[in-house]
Protein backbone atom coordinates (compact mmCIF):
# COMPACT_ATOMS: atom_id res chain seq x y z
CA UNK A 1 0.00 0.00 0.00
CA UNK A 2 2.89 2.16 -0.19
CA UNK A 3 2.70 5.34 2.19
CA UNK A 4 -1.01 4.96 2.27
CA UNK A 5 -0.79 3.52 5.59
CA UNK A 6 -0.86 5.79 8.62
CA UNK A 7 2.24 4.04 9.63
CA UNK A 8 4.18 4.72 6.77
CA UNK A 9 3.06 8.78 6.29
CA UNK A 10 5.64 10.72 5.10
CA UNK A 11 6.39 14.40 7.02
CA UNK A 12 4.35 15.90 4.30
CA UNK A 13 1.79 13.85 4.30
CA UNK A 14 1.77 13.95 8.15
CA UNK A 15 1.96 18.04 7.91
CA UNK A 16 -0.98 18.31 5.45
CA UNK A 17 -3.39 15.89 7.72
CA UNK A 18 -2.57 18.41 10.83
CA UNK A 19 -3.94 21.30 8.50
CA UNK A 20 -6.93 19.12 7.44
CA UNK A 21 -7.75 18.42 11.15
CA UNK A 22 -7.20 21.85 12.30
CA UNK A 23 -9.63 22.85 9.51
CA UNK A 24 -12.69 20.12 10.23
CA UNK A 25 -12.39 20.84 14.03
CA UNK A 26 -12.72 24.85 13.22
CA UNK A 27 -15.55 24.00 11.00
CA UNK A 28 -17.01 21.64 13.53
CA UNK A 29 -17.11 24.43 16.28
CA UNK A 30 -17.98 26.99 13.70
CA UNK A 31 -21.18 25.27 12.45
CA UNK A 32 -22.32 24.27 15.85
CA UNK A 33 -21.72 27.81 17.38
CA UNK A 34 -23.37 30.00 13.91
CA UNK A 35 -26.25 27.67 13.99
CA UNK A 36 -27.13 28.34 17.62
CA UNK A 37 -26.51 31.79 17.05
CA UNK A 38 -29.04 31.96 14.27
CA UNK A 39 -31.84 30.08 16.03
CA UNK A 40 -31.18 31.82 19.49
CA UNK A 41 -31.92 35.22 17.73
CA UNK A 42 -35.05 34.21 15.82
CA UNK A 43 -36.25 32.71 18.95
CA UNK A 44 -35.87 35.84 20.92
CA UNK A 45 -37.14 38.01 18.28
CA UNK A 46 -40.61 36.25 17.80
CA UNK A 47 -41.19 36.18 21.38
CA UNK A 48 -39.61 39.80 22.45
CA UNK A 49 -40.70 41.82 19.07
CA UNK A 50 -43.89 42.79 17.73
CA UNK A 51 -42.72 43.35 14.53
CA UNK A 52 -42.25 40.68 12.21
CA UNK A 53 -38.61 40.18 11.14
CA UNK A 54 -37.94 40.20 7.00
CA UNK A 55 -34.09 40.52 7.87
CA UNK A 56 -31.72 38.42 6.03
CA UNK A 57 -29.69 37.62 9.51
CA UNK A 58 -28.12 34.80 7.73
CA UNK A 59 -25.75 36.90 5.94
CA UNK A 60 -24.28 37.66 9.37
CA UNK A 61 -24.50 33.95 10.24
CA UNK A 62 -22.34 33.17 7.25
CA UNK A 63 -19.97 36.14 7.90
CA UNK A 64 -19.63 34.94 11.85
CA UNK A 65 -19.53 31.32 10.35
CA UNK A 66 -16.35 32.60 8.13
CA UNK A 67 -15.09 34.48 11.52
CA UNK A 68 -15.24 31.82 13.71
CA UNK A 69 -13.70 29.27 11.32
CA UNK A 70 -10.55 31.40 10.42
CA UNK A 71 -10.01 32.45 14.03
CA UNK A 72 -10.18 28.82 15.08
CA UNK A 73 -8.36 27.09 12.02
CA UNK A 74 -5.00 29.74 12.90
CA UNK A 75 -5.18 28.95 16.55
CA UNK A 76 -5.14 25.57 16.20
CA UNK A 77 -2.83 24.73 13.12
CA UNK A 78 0.66 23.55 14.83
CA UNK A 79 -1.13 23.64 17.92
CA UNK A 80 -1.22 26.83 18.05
CA UNK A 81 3.13 26.98 18.77
CA UNK A 82 2.88 29.93 15.61
CA UNK A 83 1.30 32.45 17.49
CA UNK A 84 3.27 34.94 19.60
CA UNK A 85 2.21 35.12 23.50
CA UNK A 86 1.20 38.90 22.82
CA UNK A 87 -1.60 37.70 20.15
CA UNK A 88 -2.92 34.84 22.52
CA UNK A 89 -4.78 37.77 24.76
CA UNK A 90 -6.14 39.01 21.52
CA UNK A 91 -7.93 35.11 20.59
CA UNK A 92 -8.80 34.69 23.76
CA UNK A 93 -10.66 38.04 23.92
CA UNK A 94 -12.47 37.16 20.72
CA UNK A 95 -13.52 33.86 21.22
CA UNK A 96 -15.44 34.94 24.53
CA UNK A 97 -16.78 37.75 22.37
CA UNK A 98 -18.39 36.16 19.43
CA UNK A 99 -18.51 32.61 20.73
CA UNK A 100 -21.43 33.28 23.35
CA UNK A 101 -22.94 36.68 23.00
CA UNK A 102 -22.43 36.55 19.06
CA UNK A 103 -26.40 36.12 18.72
CA UNK A 104 -26.14 39.61 19.57
CA UNK A 105 -24.87 40.60 16.33
CA UNK A 106 -27.80 38.97 14.91
CA UNK A 107 -30.12 40.31 16.95
CA UNK A 108 -28.69 44.11 16.05
CA UNK A 109 -29.01 43.42 12.07
CA UNK A 110 -32.72 42.41 12.98
CA UNK A 111 -33.58 45.58 14.39
CA UNK A 112 -31.71 47.79 12.27
CA UNK A 113 -32.77 46.47 8.84
CA UNK A 114 -36.98 46.65 10.29
CA UNK A 115 -36.67 49.65 12.02
CA UNK A 116 -35.49 51.29 9.09
CA UNK A 117 -38.15 49.85 6.77
CA UNK A 118 -40.87 49.92 9.36
CA UNK A 119 -42.90 47.42 8.57
CA UNK A 120 -46.33 46.44 10.90
CA UNK A 121 -46.65 44.65 13.81
CA UNK A 122 -47.29 41.09 13.81
CA UNK A 123 -50.64 41.09 15.18
CA UNK A 124 -51.90 43.91 12.33
CA UNK A 125 -50.58 41.72 9.49
CA UNK A 126 -51.87 38.46 11.25
CA UNK A 127 -55.46 40.38 11.64
CA UNK A 128 -55.15 41.64 8.12
CA UNK A 129 -54.61 38.09 6.68
CA UNK A 130 -57.15 36.29 8.25
CA UNK A 131 -60.05 39.30 7.87
CA UNK A 132 -60.08 37.83 4.39
CA UNK A 133 -60.41 33.89 4.93
CA UNK A 134 -61.96 32.99 8.65
CA UNK A 135 -65.23 32.61 8.69
CA UNK A 136 -65.86 34.29 11.97
CA UNK A 137 -64.35 37.99 10.67
CA UNK A 138 -66.72 38.13 7.51
CA UNK A 139 -68.75 40.88 7.19
CA UNK A 140 -72.38 41.27 7.99
CA UNK A 141 -73.71 40.69 4.39
CA UNK A 142 -71.37 37.86 4.04
CA UNK A 143 -72.63 36.39 7.09
CA UNK A 144 -75.98 36.94 6.58
CA UNK A 145 -75.83 35.03 3.00
CA UNK A 146 -73.88 32.33 4.01
CA UNK A 147 -76.34 31.35 6.98
CA UNK A 148 -79.28 32.27 4.63
CA UNK A 149 -77.69 29.54 1.69
CA UNK A 150 -77.40 27.05 5.14
CA UNK A 151 -80.84 27.01 6.24
CA UNK A 152 -82.16 24.51 4.19
CA UNK A 153 -79.15 22.08 4.88
CA UNK A 154 -80.01 19.86 7.81
CA UNK A 155 -77.46 20.20 10.77
CA UNK A 156 -74.94 16.71 10.92
CA UNK A 157 -73.78 16.29 14.57
CA UNK A 158 -70.45 15.55 14.39
CA UNK A 159 -69.10 13.08 16.84
CA UNK A 160 -67.34 13.81 19.83
CA UNK A 161 -63.80 11.64 19.67
CA UNK A 162 -61.88 10.72 22.65
CA UNK A 163 -58.28 11.70 22.61
CA UNK A 164 -56.29 8.85 22.27
CA UNK A 165 -55.21 7.03 25.64
CA UNK A 166 -51.85 8.10 26.77
CA UNK A 167 -49.01 5.22 25.97
CA UNK A 168 -47.17 4.07 29.02
CA UNK A 169 -43.76 5.29 29.19
CA UNK A 170 -41.19 2.70 28.14
CA UNK A 171 -39.08 2.48 31.92
CA UNK A 172 -36.38 0.47 30.51
CA UNK A 173 -35.01 2.65 27.92
CA UNK A 174 -34.81 5.38 30.57
CA UNK A 175 -32.79 2.78 32.85
CA UNK A 176 -30.45 2.06 30.33
CA UNK A 177 -30.10 5.60 29.81
CA UNK A 178 -29.78 6.05 33.58
CA UNK A 179 -27.06 2.80 33.22
CA UNK A 180 -25.24 4.35 30.91
CA UNK A 181 -24.52 7.42 32.39
CA UNK A 182 -23.13 5.33 35.25
CA UNK A 183 -20.65 3.86 32.81
CA UNK A 184 -20.22 7.17 31.63
CA UNK A 185 -18.58 8.03 35.14
CA UNK A 186 -16.61 5.21 35.89
CA UNK A 187 -15.26 4.78 32.74
CA UNK A 188 -14.02 8.14 32.38
CA UNK A 189 -12.12 7.70 36.34
CA UNK A 190 -10.23 5.08 35.06
CA UNK A 191 -9.36 6.94 31.80
CA UNK A 192 -8.29 9.91 33.83
CA UNK A 193 -5.31 7.92 35.27
CA UNK A 194 -5.34 4.87 33.64
CA UNK A 195 -3.81 3.82 30.41
CA UNK A 196 -4.77 0.47 28.13
CA UNK A 197 -3.72 0.92 24.74
CA UNK A 198 -2.65 -0.93 23.18
CA UNK A 199 -2.13 -3.73 25.57
CA UNK A 200 -0.49 -4.76 28.99
CA UNK A 201 2.16 -7.15 27.84
CA UNK A 202 3.22 -4.92 24.68
CA UNK A 203 3.31 -1.70 26.94
CA UNK A 204 6.47 -3.32 28.82
CA UNK A 205 5.05 -3.14 32.12
CA UNK A 206 4.49 -6.09 34.40
CA UNK A 207 1.30 -8.04 34.22
CA UNK A 208 -0.82 -7.04 37.14
CA UNK A 209 -4.62 -7.42 37.65
CA UNK A 210 -4.50 -4.42 39.18
CA UNK A 211 -4.46 -2.88 35.65
CA UNK A 212 -5.98 -5.60 33.78
CA UNK A 213 -9.49 -5.38 35.67
CA UNK A 214 -10.18 -1.81 35.15
CA UNK A 215 -8.45 -1.87 31.22
CA UNK A 216 -11.05 -5.00 30.24
CA UNK A 217 -13.89 -2.83 31.86
CA UNK A 218 -12.83 0.55 29.60
CA UNK A 219 -12.04 -1.70 26.83
CA UNK A 220 -15.62 -3.03 26.40
CA UNK A 221 -17.95 -0.68 27.78
CA UNK A 222 -15.23 1.88 24.87
CA UNK A 223 -17.17 -0.30 22.25
CA UNK A 224 -20.85 0.11 22.81
CA UNK A 225 -21.81 3.19 24.98
CA UNK A 226 -21.29 5.78 22.52
CA UNK A 227 -23.26 3.72 20.06
CA UNK A 228 -26.49 2.75 22.03
CA UNK A 229 -26.25 6.63 22.68
CA UNK A 230 -26.61 7.76 19.29
CA UNK A 231 -29.22 4.19 18.43
CA UNK A 232 -31.69 5.71 21.11
CA UNK A 233 -31.39 9.38 20.08
CA UNK A 234 -32.02 8.02 16.71
CA UNK A 235 -34.65 6.10 17.89
CA UNK A 236 -37.14 9.19 19.13
CA UNK A 237 -35.99 11.64 16.44
CA UNK A 238 -39.16 9.97 13.77
CA UNK A 239 -42.06 10.41 16.23
CA UNK A 240 -40.55 14.24 17.22
CA UNK A 241 -40.12 14.97 13.85
CA UNK A 242 -43.92 13.81 12.74
CA UNK A 243 -44.68 15.78 15.82
CA UNK A 244 -42.97 19.32 15.16
CA UNK A 245 -43.01 18.97 11.16
CA UNK A 246 -39.61 20.15 9.63
CA UNK A 247 -38.89 23.71 10.49
CA UNK A 248 -40.12 23.56 13.87
CA UNK A 249 -38.31 20.39 14.57
CA UNK A 250 -34.73 21.22 13.06
CA UNK A 251 -35.27 25.05 15.25
CA UNK A 252 -36.08 23.01 18.14
CA UNK A 253 -33.14 20.74 17.78
CA UNK A 254 -30.53 23.72 17.58
CA UNK A 255 -31.80 25.37 20.34
CA UNK A 256 -32.06 23.01 22.53
CA UNK A 257 -28.48 20.76 21.91
CA UNK A 258 -26.38 23.79 20.76
CA UNK A 259 -26.73 26.58 23.79
CA UNK A 260 -24.65 23.64 25.89
CA UNK A 261 -22.36 23.23 23.29
CA UNK A 262 -21.69 26.99 22.32
CA UNK A 263 -21.43 28.12 26.45
CA UNK A 264 -19.43 24.90 27.58
CA UNK A 265 -17.08 25.27 24.26
CA UNK A 266 -16.28 28.88 25.00
CA UNK A 267 -16.82 29.53 28.84
CA UNK A 268 -17.49 26.59 30.96
CA UNK A 269 -14.83 24.50 29.22
CA UNK A 270 -11.46 26.59 28.63
CA UNK A 271 -12.36 28.54 32.01
CA UNK A 272 -14.13 26.26 34.66
CA UNK A 273 -12.73 23.03 33.86
CA UNK A 274 -9.50 23.92 32.78
CA UNK A 275 -9.33 26.22 35.42
CA UNK A 276 -10.27 23.62 38.19
CA UNK A 277 -7.35 21.42 36.37
CA UNK A 278 -4.75 24.23 36.75
CA UNK A 279 -5.72 24.51 40.55
CA UNK A 280 -5.94 20.91 41.67
CA UNK A 281 -3.44 19.61 39.62
CA UNK A 282 -0.98 22.14 38.43
CA UNK A 283 -1.99 22.24 34.55
CA UNK A 284 -0.98 25.09 32.39
CA UNK A 285 -3.81 27.74 32.62
CA UNK A 286 -5.13 29.64 30.30
CA UNK A 287 -4.44 26.83 27.48
CA UNK A 288 -7.19 26.44 24.91
CA UNK A 289 -9.62 29.24 23.72
CA UNK A 290 -11.96 26.44 22.72
CA UNK A 291 -12.97 23.24 24.74
CA UNK A 292 -15.69 21.19 24.19
CA UNK A 293 -15.28 18.89 26.36
CA UNK A 294 -17.69 15.98 25.86
CA UNK A 295 -20.57 18.41 24.51
CA UNK A 296 -18.74 16.92 21.28
CA UNK A 297 -21.85 14.34 21.38
CA UNK A 298 -24.70 17.25 20.81
CA UNK A 299 -23.29 19.19 18.48
CA UNK A 300 -23.07 15.78 16.27
CA UNK A 301 -26.80 15.21 17.37
CA UNK A 302 -27.61 18.59 15.47
CA UNK A 303 -26.29 17.61 12.58
CA UNK A 304 -27.42 14.23 12.29
CA UNK A 305 -30.76 16.13 13.06
CA UNK A 306 -30.16 18.54 10.00
CA UNK A 307 -29.07 15.23 7.95
CA UNK A 308 -32.42 13.73 9.10
CA UNK A 309 -34.88 16.70 8.34
CA UNK A 310 -33.58 17.39 4.51
CA UNK A 311 -32.66 13.81 3.48
CA UNK A 312 -35.27 11.92 5.25
CA UNK A 313 -38.52 14.31 5.30
CA UNK A 314 -41.82 13.51 6.63
CA UNK A 315 -43.26 10.89 4.84
CA UNK A 316 -39.50 9.07 5.18
CA UNK A 317 -40.67 5.37 6.43
CA UNK A 318 -38.67 3.05 5.44
CA UNK A 319 -39.82 -0.84 4.89
CA UNK A 320 -36.92 -2.37 6.64
CA UNK A 321 -37.74 -5.47 8.25
CA UNK A 322 -35.69 -6.34 11.99
CA UNK A 323 -32.58 -8.51 10.93
CA UNK A 324 -31.71 -12.05 12.80
CA UNK A 325 -29.21 -12.73 14.99
CA UNK A 326 -27.26 -13.90 12.43
CA UNK A 327 -28.43 -10.36 10.72
CA UNK A 328 -27.25 -8.37 13.27
CA UNK A 329 -23.70 -10.06 13.55
CA UNK A 330 -23.29 -9.63 9.82
CA UNK A 331 -24.06 -5.93 10.12
CA UNK A 332 -21.43 -5.86 13.04
CA UNK A 333 -19.13 -7.65 11.37
CA UNK A 334 -19.36 -5.32 8.45
CA UNK A 335 -19.27 -2.10 10.13
CA UNK A 336 -15.92 -3.51 12.35
CA UNK A 337 -14.54 -4.69 9.05
CA UNK A 338 -15.27 -0.82 7.67
CA UNK A 339 -14.02 0.58 10.62
CA UNK A 340 -10.21 -1.53 10.69
CA UNK A 341 -10.01 -0.17 7.20
CA UNK A 342 -10.13 3.07 8.08
CA UNK A 343 -7.87 2.79 11.19
CA UNK A 344 -5.33 1.48 8.58
CA UNK A 345 -5.59 4.76 6.94
CA UNK A 346 -5.68 7.57 9.66
CA UNK A 347 -4.84 7.41 13.12
CA UNK A 348 -7.72 6.13 14.92
CA UNK A 349 -7.46 8.16 18.46
CA UNK A 350 -7.37 11.51 17.03
CA UNK A 351 -9.64 14.40 17.75
CA UNK A 352 -10.81 14.89 14.11
CA UNK A 353 -14.28 16.95 13.25
CA UNK A 354 -14.70 17.91 16.71
CA UNK A 355 -15.33 14.46 17.81
CA UNK A 356 -12.48 12.04 19.68
CA UNK A 357 -10.80 8.91 18.34
CA UNK A 358 -12.79 10.11 14.84
CA UNK A 359 -11.63 7.67 12.94
CA UNK A 360 -11.87 4.26 15.34
CA UNK A 361 -15.26 5.77 16.46
CA UNK A 362 -17.19 7.62 14.06
CA UNK A 363 -17.68 5.02 11.49
CA UNK A 364 -20.63 3.56 13.51
CA UNK A 365 -22.44 6.60 14.90
CA UNK A 366 -24.38 7.60 11.98
CA UNK A 367 -25.29 4.27 11.21
CA UNK A 368 -26.51 3.33 14.80
CA UNK A 369 -28.27 7.07 15.02
CA UNK A 370 -30.76 6.25 11.53
CA UNK A 371 -30.78 2.37 12.55
CA UNK A 372 -32.37 4.14 15.55
CA UNK A 373 -34.55 6.03 13.74
CA UNK A 374 -35.43 2.73 11.33
CA UNK A 375 -35.93 0.44 14.47
CA UNK A 376 -38.82 3.35 15.53
CA UNK A 377 -40.29 3.19 11.95
CA UNK A 378 -41.09 -0.63 11.79
CA UNK A 379 -41.42 -1.76 15.20
CA UNK A 380 -37.65 -3.64 15.71
CA UNK A 381 -38.13 -3.84 19.72
CA UNK A 382 -40.98 -5.85 19.33
CA UNK A 383 -39.17 -7.76 17.20
CA UNK A 384 -35.95 -8.02 19.45
CA UNK A 385 -38.50 -9.17 22.66
CA UNK A 386 -39.07 -12.58 20.88
CA UNK A 387 -34.70 -13.53 20.35
CA UNK A 388 -33.22 -16.37 22.24
CA UNK A 389 -31.71 -14.57 25.56
CA UNK A 390 -29.97 -18.00 25.98
CA UNK A 391 -27.80 -17.23 22.43
CA UNK A 392 -27.85 -13.46 22.60
CA UNK A 393 -25.91 -13.82 26.31
CA UNK A 394 -23.58 -16.34 24.89
CA UNK A 395 -22.71 -14.30 21.84
CA UNK A 396 -22.01 -11.56 23.94
CA UNK A 397 -19.72 -13.62 26.08
CA UNK A 398 -18.04 -14.50 23.45
CA UNK A 399 -17.20 -10.96 21.81
CA UNK A 400 -15.90 -10.26 25.10
CA UNK A 401 -13.82 -13.18 25.53
CA UNK A 402 -12.48 -12.86 22.14
CA UNK A 403 -11.85 -8.50 22.65
CA UNK A 404 -9.96 -9.33 25.51
CA UNK A 405 -7.88 -11.72 23.95
CA UNK A 406 -7.27 -9.80 20.80
CA UNK A 407 -6.66 -6.00 21.97
CA UNK A 408 -5.06 -6.35 25.19
CA UNK A 409 -2.68 -9.71 24.99
CA UNK A 410 -2.24 -10.02 21.80
CA UNK A 411 -1.12 -6.50 19.69
CA UNK A 412 2.53 -7.27 19.76
CA UNK A 413 2.43 -11.25 18.45
CA UNK A 414 0.19 -10.35 15.83
CA UNK A 415 0.65 -7.79 12.48
CA UNK A 416 -0.63 -4.68 12.45
CA UNK A 417 -2.54 -5.35 9.47
CA UNK A 418 -4.25 -8.19 10.92
CA UNK A 419 -4.78 -6.78 14.29
CA UNK A 420 -6.31 -3.67 13.41
CA UNK A 421 -8.72 -5.39 10.80
CA UNK A 422 -9.84 -8.38 12.69
CA UNK A 423 -8.82 -7.66 16.98
CA UNK A 424 -9.97 -3.64 16.62
CA UNK A 425 -12.31 -3.91 13.63
CA UNK A 426 -14.63 -7.01 13.21
CA UNK A 427 -14.74 -8.37 16.84
CA UNK A 428 -14.10 -4.88 18.93
CA UNK A 429 -15.78 -2.25 16.53
CA UNK A 430 -18.32 -4.46 15.22
CA UNK A 431 -19.09 -7.87 17.18
CA UNK A 432 -18.46 -7.11 20.35
CA UNK A 433 -20.46 -3.47 20.00
CA UNK A 434 -23.69 -5.05 18.45
CA UNK A 435 -24.03 -8.17 21.14
CA UNK A 436 -23.40 -5.86 23.69
CA UNK A 437 -25.96 -3.35 22.55
CA UNK A 438 -28.60 -6.59 21.98
CA UNK A 439 -27.32 -8.22 25.61
CA UNK A 440 -27.85 -5.02 27.32
CA UNK A 441 -31.77 -3.81 25.48
CA UNK A 442 -32.96 -7.23 26.55
CA UNK A 443 -31.73 -7.61 29.70
CA UNK A 444 -33.37 -4.14 30.65
CA UNK A 445 -36.95 -5.32 28.94
CA UNK A 446 -36.84 -8.45 30.86
CA UNK A 447 -35.94 -7.34 34.06
CA UNK A 448 -35.38 -3.56 34.70
CA UNK A 449 -38.43 -2.33 32.87
CA UNK A 450 -40.46 -0.57 35.39
CA UNK A 451 -39.68 2.69 37.42
CA UNK A 452 -37.95 1.96 40.84
CA UNK A 453 -38.11 3.95 44.02
CA UNK A 454 -34.32 5.60 43.03
CA UNK A 455 -35.58 5.87 39.70
CA UNK A 456 -36.51 9.51 39.38
CA UNK A 457 -33.53 10.44 41.83
CA UNK A 458 -30.98 9.38 39.34
CA UNK A 459 -33.13 10.69 36.16
CA UNK A 460 -33.02 14.15 37.65
CA UNK A 461 -29.43 14.32 36.64
CA UNK A 462 -29.90 13.16 33.25
CA UNK A 463 -31.92 16.53 32.73
CA UNK A 464 -30.17 18.71 33.68
CA UNK A 465 -28.53 20.07 30.33
CA UNK A 466 -32.38 19.97 29.08
CA UNK A 467 -33.54 22.17 32.10
CA UNK A 468 -30.54 24.86 31.48
CA UNK A 469 -31.06 25.21 28.00
CA UNK A 470 -34.89 25.89 28.91
CA UNK A 471 -33.26 29.53 30.99
CA UNK A 472 -32.67 30.63 27.83
CA UNK A 473 -35.01 28.89 25.28
CA UNK A 474 -38.31 28.80 27.31
CA UNK A 475 -40.52 31.91 27.87
CA UNK A 476 -42.73 30.17 30.27
CA UNK A 477 -40.39 29.70 32.73
CA UNK A 478 -38.61 32.80 31.94
CA UNK A 479 -42.23 34.41 33.22
CA UNK A 480 -42.03 32.30 36.76
CA UNK A 481 -39.76 33.66 38.99
CA UNK A 482 -39.46 30.71 40.93
CA UNK A 483 -38.94 28.49 38.33
CA UNK A 484 -36.37 30.45 36.89
CA UNK A 485 -34.73 30.61 40.20
CA UNK A 486 -34.77 26.53 40.59
CA UNK A 487 -33.61 26.34 36.80
CA UNK A 488 -30.50 28.56 37.50
CA UNK A 489 -29.62 26.62 40.78
CA UNK A 490 -29.64 23.48 38.57
CA UNK A 491 -27.40 25.01 36.16
CA UNK A 492 -24.81 25.59 38.96
CA UNK A 493 -24.63 22.54 40.23
CA UNK A 494 -24.67 21.19 37.10
CA UNK A 495 -21.11 23.00 36.71
CA UNK A 496 -20.08 21.33 40.07
CA UNK A 497 -21.35 18.09 38.18
CA UNK A 498 -19.15 18.31 35.26
CA UNK A 499 -16.29 18.31 36.93
CA UNK A 500 -17.21 16.00 40.29
CA UNK A 501 -14.51 13.58 38.80
CA UNK A 502 -11.75 16.04 38.92
CA UNK A 503 -12.41 16.53 42.70
CA UNK A 504 -12.66 12.22 42.84
CA UNK A 505 -8.98 12.09 41.24
CA UNK A 506 -7.49 14.96 43.05
CA UNK A 507 -8.86 12.78 46.41
CA UNK A 508 -7.59 9.58 45.16
CA UNK A 509 -4.21 11.05 44.64
CA UNK A 510 -4.30 13.00 47.88
CA UNK A 511 -4.83 9.61 49.60
CA UNK A 512 -2.19 7.55 47.67
CA UNK A 513 0.06 10.43 48.20
CA UNK A 514 -0.28 10.27 51.54
CA UNK A 515 0.70 6.27 52.10
CA UNK A 516 3.35 6.90 49.96
CA UNK A 517 2.20 4.77 46.69
CA UNK A 518 2.36 8.09 44.10
CA UNK A 519 5.77 9.41 43.34
CA UNK A 520 6.92 11.94 40.64
CA UNK A 521 9.57 11.86 38.33
CA UNK A 522 10.55 15.57 39.02
CA UNK A 523 10.11 16.31 42.38
CA UNK A 524 11.16 20.00 42.16
CA UNK A 525 7.50 20.58 40.01
CA UNK A 526 5.21 17.73 41.12
CA UNK A 527 2.26 17.76 38.41
CA UNK A 528 -0.24 15.06 37.04
CA UNK A 529 1.93 14.51 33.70
CA UNK A 530 4.68 13.13 35.55
CA UNK A 531 3.39 11.16 38.70
CA UNK A 532 3.21 7.31 38.60
CA UNK A 533 2.03 4.75 40.98
CA UNK A 534 4.99 2.50 42.81
CA UNK A 535 2.60 -0.87 41.65
CA UNK A 536 -0.01 -1.34 38.73
CA UNK A 537 -1.93 -3.39 40.86
CA UNK A 538 -2.66 0.06 42.91
CA UNK A 539 -4.72 0.85 39.62
CA UNK A 540 -7.68 -1.05 40.48
CA UNK A 541 -8.40 0.36 44.30
CA UNK A 542 -7.26 4.06 42.66
CA UNK A 543 -10.18 3.52 39.87
CA UNK A 544 -12.76 2.08 42.23
CA UNK A 545 -12.20 5.33 44.90
CA UNK A 546 -12.13 7.96 41.95
CA UNK A 547 -15.58 6.46 40.18
CA UNK A 548 -16.94 6.01 43.98
CA UNK A 549 -16.15 9.80 44.87
CA UNK A 550 -17.78 10.98 41.61
CA UNK A 551 -20.64 8.52 41.90
CA UNK A 552 -20.96 10.21 45.16
CA UNK A 553 -21.03 13.52 43.99
CA UNK A 554 -23.79 12.39 41.46
CA UNK A 555 -25.55 11.63 44.46
CA UNK A 556 -25.34 14.77 46.30
CA UNK A 557 -26.52 16.65 43.68
CA UNK A 558 -29.63 14.56 42.71
CA UNK A 559 -30.83 14.45 46.06
CA UNK A 560 -30.29 18.77 47.39
CA UNK A 561 -31.73 19.66 43.23
CA UNK A 562 -34.92 20.75 43.15
CA UNK A 563 -37.25 19.43 39.79
CA UNK A 564 -39.47 22.06 38.19
CA UNK A 565 -42.08 20.37 37.22
CA UNK A 566 -42.77 22.55 34.03
CA UNK A 567 -39.73 21.23 33.27
CA UNK A 568 -39.73 17.76 33.98
CA UNK A 569 -42.76 16.98 32.32
CA UNK A 570 -41.52 17.73 29.26
CA UNK A 571 -38.53 15.98 28.83
CA UNK A 572 -39.02 12.64 29.68
CA UNK A 573 -38.24 11.26 26.47
CA UNK A 574 -35.95 12.27 23.66
CA UNK A 575 -34.52 14.92 25.77
CA UNK A 576 -32.14 13.11 28.24
CA UNK A 577 -29.83 10.83 26.08
CA UNK A 578 -28.13 13.68 25.46
CA UNK A 579 -26.81 14.99 29.28
CA UNK A 580 -24.90 11.65 29.73
CA UNK A 581 -22.08 13.13 28.13
CA UNK A 582 -22.52 16.78 28.95
CA UNK A 583 -22.63 15.79 32.65
CA UNK A 584 -19.65 14.26 33.52
CA UNK A 585 -16.41 15.66 31.99
CA UNK A 586 -12.84 15.03 32.44
CA UNK A 587 -9.52 16.25 32.42
CA UNK A 588 -6.86 15.65 29.83
CA UNK A 589 -3.95 13.73 31.88
CA UNK A 590 -2.65 10.15 32.38
CA UNK A 591 -0.99 8.98 34.72
CA UNK A 592 1.86 6.73 33.41
CA UNK A 593 2.10 3.32 35.08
Amino acid sequence: MGNALVTNWTDTQKALYSVQTSSSNAFGWAIGTTLTHYCLATWIWKTKSERKDTSPSFIISMLMFWTLWTLSFNSTINDGTAIADDQKKSYYIAFLCLGVPGFLANLLFSFSWNFRRGHKKVNEDEETSTSLTHPLLLDEEQTETTLDADDETPAVIQPITQPPPKKEPVHYINNIKIFLTCVVITHHSFTNFGSWWPGIISMGTDFSWGMAIPSIYVLVDASYFMNMFFFYSGYFVPKSFDKKKGHDFLFDRVKRLGIPFTVYTYVLGPYVEEGLASLLFNTPFPNLYQDNGTTWFVNQLMIFSIVYTFACGLDWNPTVQCPSLLGFLMIGATIGLFTGIVMLFFPAGDFFFVVPQFWQDYPSYPLYFFAGAIAQRNGWMEKIKEMSRVTIYVLMILCILLSVCCKLFLPGNVPGVVNTLVGDGIIWKGLLSVTTCLGLSVFFMDYVNKSYFCTKFFSKSMYTACKFIYIIADSTVCANLNNHLVVLLHHFIDIIQQIVIQFGLKAMVTVFESTGSIVYDDPASPSIYNMKFTDSNLALPAWLLTAAISQECRGLYCSIAPNPNPLSSRHGGHGSQLTAHISHQSIRATIQL
